[in-house]
Parts: structure tokens; sequence; C-alpha cells
């Protein structure tokens, strides 16, 4: 595997669908892409969800940490963890992509499009 991407996704408002969601997401992306491997959050971290919000999210930065980029998706500019998340890879200069609904990779707008940081 040559790139580790961590796959952002909504998660609280609709735990179930979004964890579905993400999945779905997830598995597209590995079958498109078999030389990369992609990390996703929402499943690795299921058996956490009764710990508090935060404790969750720092375990999430510190696996995004170990990736070398992330994929965007879902309603993502709505989610403050996904917002958190994306401020985190441009902060470290990570490969930054969305996600089309057929799982394939696309370049997102440029931050100050979206109102990032940058």
């Amino acid at each position: 595997m040559n790139n580790w991407y961590y796959i952002s996704h909504p998660y609280t408002g609709n735990e179930e669908q979004n964890r579905e969601d993400a999945a779905e997401i997830h598995r597209k992306l590995q079958e498109l892409y078999p030389d990369m491997l992609f990390i996703n959050p929402l499943a690795m971290f299921q058996p956490l969800k009764d710990l508090p919000y935060e404790q969750v999210m720092d375990c999430c930065i510190e696996v995004l940490l170990a990736c070398d980029g992330i994929i965007m998706t879902g309603n993502y500019l709505e989610s403050n963890g996904c917002k958190t998340e994306l401020g985190i890879a441009e902060e470290r200069g990570m490969h930054i992509r969305g996600c089309t609904e057929r799982g394939e990779l696309c370049f997102l707008p440029r931050p100050q499009e979206y109102g990032g940081n940058k």
C-alpha cells in the first residue's frame, strides 16, 4: 500500500446512517484504488461510541496524523469534527481530496472558496 487516506465523514446527528454511508464510501474507494489504504474512523472507533466526544476525536486525530491524506465526504462543511480534521490536514500540508458518488477521488475547492483557514 503506497498511501494511507483518512475518510472524514460526519458522525453526530444520525450516527447509524452516517456509519453506513462511510462504510459504503470506504468500500467503493478500496475497490477503485486497491494500491491505497483507506482508514474509516467511524468503523474503527465504533466500540468507543459511548466515550466522550472529545476523547474519541483525540483518537481520530492521532489516526489522521499517521495518514498521507484525507478524503472529505458527506456534508463535511456542516460537521465540526470534519472541519477540525480538514484544518489539521491543511496545516500539515496533507493531500486533501473529495469523493464522487461512484467513489472516485476528486479535488476539493480551494480553502477560500469554502471558508477554510487559508
